[in-house]
């Protein structure tokens, strides 16, 4: 660990004893970075350059994840890598996910920065016959958070939606390029039942929903403001309201 330049420490993964070979599942010297600099009270978790294979992440609060020019974090083709989180909020998405790459809930001040790449390997989780969405992890989640910030990484091939921010307060995702064709229910972005919310400079090509608002929960999302994105979608490109969900009712 080294000190930031306002005093925050900063945590490379090499230090933990993750290994870039694209191979060795790194999660747990991941997550030991990600729980130090929580624990420290925050801090900057450094990804270098190299690919860094991983199971899911969880982000904490006043904790950022910056990925080095050069650096990918690879997300493992094994679905045991990707243990179920289920939300305290309940959401008409009980039904469609239950796992997913990058997780967070109930968390302040949390960032994924820089300009390497995230690739979920979507490919790895084929859809057969008889299985449930479940079964393909989404590759970020961020549920019940406040200040919320993704900037200019690349995301690319996730097993399910790309991205998905539910019940977020102050949630900015500006200059990200997102390419998610590997799988079915290929979303780009979801925004459901966020408030204040700013999507601005991204490239979105997306093989269904590019970027969608919805409600799988009891509320709205409201003031949600997208500037100078260029959104591509096999689907719909720009989306409102897949689900609206205004008397939910759940076993």
């Amino acid at each position: 660990m080294i000190k930031g330049a306002e005093g925050m420490g900063i945590y490379s993964i090499a230090e933990k004893s993750a290994v870039a070979d694209g191979k060795t599942v790194c999660t747990n010297a991941i997550q030991s970075a990600i729980d130090a600099a929580a624990a420290a009270g925050g801090g900057t978790v450094l990804v270098p350059p190299g690919m860094w294979c991983t199971g899911t992440l969880v982000l904490k609060s006043f904790v950022t994840l910056h990925l080095e020019p050069g650096s990918t974090l690879s997300g493992s083709t094994q679905l045991a890598d990707y243990p179920e989180h289920i939300p305290a909020l309940r959401s008409f998405t009980d039904c469609q996910v239950s796992r997913s790459l990058i997780y967070s809930e109930d968390a302040d001040h949390i960032a994924i920065t820089g300009s390497g790449t995230i690739d979920g390997n979507g490919g790895s989780f084929p859809q057969k016959y008889g299985d449930t969405d479940k079964q393909r992890p989404y590759l970020i989640r961020i549920i019940s958070c406040r200040d919320v910030r993704v900037e200019n990484v690349h995301l690319r091939n996730s097993a399910m939606w790309m991205q998905h921010y539910m019940d977020c307060d102050r949630v900015q995702v500006r200059g990200i390029s997102v390419y998610n064709h590997s799988n079915y229910k290929n979303d780009g972005l979801d925004i459901d039942g966020c408030r204040d919310v700013n999507i601005s400079d991204c490239q979105i090509d997306a093989d269904d929903d590019g970027l969608c608002l919805k409600g799988t929960f009891q509320k709205s999302a409201e003031n949600i403001t997208i500037t100078n994105c260029v959104l591509r979608s096999h689907c719909t490109a720009l989306k409102f309201g897949t689900e609206s969900c205004l008397d939910l009712s759940l076993p």
